[in-house]
């Protein structure tokens, strides 16, 4: 890619007013009365945004990519970050405070914790000042606050003479629409970089989901692309959070980079508030790309995602100037990260056209070399796994396998918006229904206990009914009641309804109908009168059904509307399939690193005198063994069992001579082919 000299930055800009908060969004706890008495200091600063704020980040970092190259672009003069009054800015108000920021970050990080509300500029503007003679490239920022609508702000180099070599255009809704994107395609799309925020796509109604998967976030974001007026661009490159960006060529292959341990949302769900500056961090890592005598996009666009995270993490920097607290953009922290990225995330491409069942997981990792991987995730703990393998974790859950972690994304999103209403205060009139189905001893009670913990710790209480031990329908009563006892002991009840698809006094899903009235109207019937149960999270387990088709479609649909059926599903949120240890067909290849996080997690709880910080000291041989097993007859529970049965006590090791005795090991798997395998492999 040829290097350019002269960059020119142009677009709309902003004077963002910061309220300091030293207090937070709620302030001072006190009585206002009283608090007047010993007020708690308070700033009101501000800093320029939009281009101006851009123009300042692309100059620092195409400095180091070229420190011949000349960036020209808009300023804010010294009066209007005096007076909130002053009307040539579009004016934001912003509210900042201190909220918890990592421990690297040295203390709590100066975040926006709400916006305020806006001005619209009120007196025109003249075009931003250009280089001297033609602009290489242009590089744009469209707020929608003006600048794409009024030619007479654009620089020259979009109207008239030479087109410039490069044109990159961070916008936002409504997207590829006006004067501005019409005047870029008509001239520059053959050279026209867009670069979209996710939360953008879908603002303007583009079918982009929230994320459950790497796979299904880029399948989604690529196809949204190419499907409307961005397409027309030469790429189009997307921000996913702070976590990824999924890059799309108009004349070639799309392409994700993406952080295997976390998903969009992540990072600000740990770390919460906002700041200004994450796209224009992705937006100068290109400009500078382009500008020097690189062409690594994909490079560059890492760098922009790394400088965006260091922003986040540590926020605005809080200075004093003129006895006067101020918030200022933390430059020379980006443009660190911008020179040279503190993580190199991986990139995989994926071609969506051919399927939506790609995984990341055989994209990147080859057969030969997933039991090598197993390997290590069972002994050093899923952070050890391959880079570029996605990896979701919740308490001492985790899974590899793309179709788990949706689904357990999708129920931690349901399950973590009860949650939130619950801690607020909000009135929830029934409980929020779910289910989880899997073979048996898939670990299904596990994960979802993991997961509630994860969301709400100490504030939950957990039971447990096996309905296949219930004689009738009236032990269902004393077991609601232990619910009720629960909420107003101010906990939010987790309750597991075991093998609720059994048969109920030889009636096939003979329960079901019984679960109609708690999980619509929140209330059962005893003796005469309706009992309110509260807010609570019903499981309902299934015994014979390993997954929710396999539920819809078990029995005919005759005997589904007696056992009233469809009712029992319009009542349910949320659904989640565990797969467990065992295989789900010839094309499962992720069954042996379910079996590694599975055993880890087993050995960690029931023998953690094996486990030396991180490591799980085992055998060779017995792991080889776990891993390669032809099947376990019940799922999870044999291996549980197995962990069980061995003679672990008072050893810091895992060793051959601890495993059960053959007879033993054959109630829960192929003892003669279990004992081959562990002897297959030489000791250490």
């Amino acid at each position: 890619m040829a290097s350019h000299k002269k960059v020119a930055v142009v677009g709309d800009v902003t004077v963002d007013w910061q309220v300091i908060l030293p207090h937070g969004p709620h302030g001072s706890s006190l009585d206002p009365l009283w608090a007047w008495s010993a007020p708690e200091e308070s700033q009101l600063s501000a800093h320029a945004g939009g281009a101006a704020l851009l123009r300042a980040i692309v100059e620092a970092a195409v400095a180091d990519r070229d420190p011949s190259a000349e960036v020209s672009g808009p300023s804010v003069p010294a009066e209007a970050l005096a007076r909130p009054d002053a009307g040539e800015f579009t004016r934001l108000l912003m509210a900042w405070s201190a909220v918890p920021a990592p421990p690297a970050a040295g203390g709590p990080a100066w975040r926006i914790v709400e916006l305020l509300g806006r001005t619209a500029a009120t007196l025109p503007r003249g075009a931003a000042p250009e280089p001297r003679g033609h602009a290489d490239m242009i590089v744009i920022d469209d707020l929608a606050l003006g600048f794409r609508d009024d030619p007479s702000q654009w620089p020259a180099g979009l109207s008239e003479g030479q087109p410039p070599r490069e044109v990159v255009l961070l916008t936002t809704v409504p997207l590829a629409r006006g004067p501005l994107w019409e005047r870029l395609l008509e001239r520059c799309a053959d050279v026209l970089t867009v670069v979209v925020l996710s939360e953008d796509l879908r603002k303007d109604s583009l079918p982009v989901g929230y994320p459950l998967s790497w796979e299904q976030l880029y399948r989604d974001v690529v196809r949204a692309v190419r499907g409307c007026g961005l397409a027309e661009a030469a790429r189009v490159v997307v921000p996913v959070g702070l976590s990824g960006a999924v890059i799309v060529e108009r004349d070639g292959a799309s392409k994700l980079l993406f952080s295997p341990r976390t998903l969009e949302g992540d990072e600000r769900a740990t770390w919460p508030g906002a700041v200004v500056g994450y796209a224009m961090c992705v937006v100068a890592a290109l400009a500078a790309e382009m500008t020097g005598d690189g062409a690594d996009l994909t490079a560059a666009t890492n760098r922009g995602l790394a400088a965006a995270r260091a922003l986040h993490l540590s926020g605005y920097d809080l200075v004093r100037e003129d006895e006067q607290m101020r918030l200022r953009f933390p430059l020379e922290r980006v443009r660190q990260e911008l020179r040279e990225a503190s993580v190199d995330l991986p990139s995989v491409a994926m071609d969506v056209a051919t399927g939506d069942d790609h995984r990341i997981l055989t994209e990147v990792v080859g057969g030969a070399d997933l039991m090598a991987m197993a390997e290590t995730a069972a002994v050093h703990g899923p952070g050890h796994l391959e880079a570029a393998v996605p990896v979701e974790t919740v308490g001492a859950w985790s899974s590899v396998d793309r179709d788990e972690i949706e689904s357990m994304r999708a129920l931690r999103g349901i399950v973590s918006e009860y949650v939130r209403q619950w801690r607020s205060g909000t009135r929830l009139e029934r409980p929020l229904s779910i289910a989880v189905f899997g073979p048996p001893g898939a670990g299904k009670s596990f994960a979802v206990k993991q997961m509630a913990r994860a969301l709400l710790p100490g504030l939950m209480k957990e039971l447990e009914f096996n309905l296949s031990q219930f004689h009738d329908e009236s032990e269902l009563g004393p077991a609601l009641h232990r619910v009720r006892d629960a909420v107003l002991q101010q906990y939010l009840p987790l309750v597991f309804w075991d093998e609720f698809d059994t048969a109920l006094q030889g009636v096939p899903l003979g329960w079901l109908r019984h679960f109609l009235a708690p999980m619509q109207d929140g209330a059962f019937l005893e003796q005469g009168a309706f009992h309110p149960i509260g807010p609570a999270i019903f499981v309902f387990a299934g015994g014979t059904s390993a997954t929710l088709d396999e539920f819809i479609g078990g029995t005919d649909a005759t005997l589904a509307k007696q056992a009233k059926k469809p009712d029992f599903l319009s009542r349910l949120r949320a659904y989640v399939n565990v797969y467990g240890p065992n295989p789900q067909s010839e094309h499962d290849v992720a069954y042996v690193l379910r079996r590694a996080l599975l055993l880890r997690s087993l050995l960690q709880r029931k023998a953690p005198q094996i486990v030396d910080g991180d490591v799980v000291r085992i055998d060779p041989g017995v792991l080889h063994a776990f891993l390669r097993a032809e099947g376990y007859t019940h799922g999870a529970r044999s291996m549980e069992a197995i962990v069980d049965m061995s003679s672990l006590s008072g050893k810091s090791r895992f060793e051959r001579a601890s495993l059960p005795p053959a007879n033993q090991l054959a109630l829960h798997v192929d003892a003669a082919g279990f004992l081959a395998l562990v002897y297959a492999r030489e000791s250490s």
